[in-house]
């Protein structure tokens, strides 16, 4: 979309060749992708992210996540009018879903989709800052372990857990469904999960339970991408 100014921050973001991924960007990940292991990306809005990983490291099984239905069909597009880059046989596997709880099955959110700023998709949007042009949403929720089985993610034979080698959460608060839905081992199993987190940004009458903030934030401020970037990671000084 013209003059998006969200878009165009992911697109200087992905080529900030400088940055690595515990800086907040995605250089420096040989030894995690490429053939043979999968990115699984939430929140993935335009496919940016995605495109960008499929072409630093050929061969990698990219899954793309998306909650709101334009930026989906809007990604679908990117990627089939880029055809000769992304040919269907190494094209991501992109699904229109919003990740909610476990026990989230047919249940929906309303999201504020904003055509000048459609990365900034998302259900606790302040009214203050809808404008007559965004348009309501109704997302369907779905529980992360359905949204994984769906995409036909393999299991490693030795966890027993879906093989994720690197998790992107960027998806406007769903981390706090996210996160907390998985088990210690599962979560434990992906080597990096990356992304950012959004507590501060959200009003008071929309934060989920104090419990998941917690479970959330102490998990991914274990990794090095959360620690250095997310002031959230300050609860925990001893990580």
């Amino acid at each position: 979309p013209r003059d998006d100014t969200g878009l165009e921050y992911m697109v200087s973001h992905v080529n900030e060749e400088s940055k690595t991924v515990d800086q907040g960007g995605l250089y420096g990940l040989e030894k995690n992708l490429g053939a043979g292991h999968t990115f699984v990306d939430v929140g993935s809005c335009l496919g940016t992210t995605s495109m960008a990983i499929s072409l630093l490291y050929p061969g990698t099984r990219v899954v793309s996540i998306e909650a709101a239905s334009p930026n989906w069909m809007l990604q679908e597009l990117n990627f089939r009018c880029n055809a000769e880059a992304f040919p269907v046989a190494t094209r991501p596997t992109i699904m229109l879903a919003g990740v909610g709880p476990v026990d989230s099955a047919n249940t929906f959110a309303r999201y504020t989709w904003k055509p000048d700023h459609v990365t900034t998709a998302r259900s606790w949007t302040p009214q203050s800052e809808i404008k007559p042009k965004d348009e309501e949403l109704a997302v369907k929720l779905r529980p992360w372990h359905s949204i994984l089985a769906e995409a036909e993610i393999t299991h490693d034979s030795k966890t027993n857990q879906a093989h994720i080698d690197v998790l992107n959460v960027d998806c406007g608060a769903c981390e706090y469904n996210l996160i907390p839905s998985m088990s210690q081992v599962e979560f434990d199993s992906i080597h990096t999960v990356m992304g950012g987190l959004h507590w501060g940004y959200i009003p008071k009458q929309k934060l989920p339970s104090s419990k998941r903030a917690k479970e959330t934030h102490e998990r991914l401020c274990k990794h090095e991408n959360f620690a250095a970037m997310a002031k959230e990671c300050c609860e925990f000084p001893d990580l």
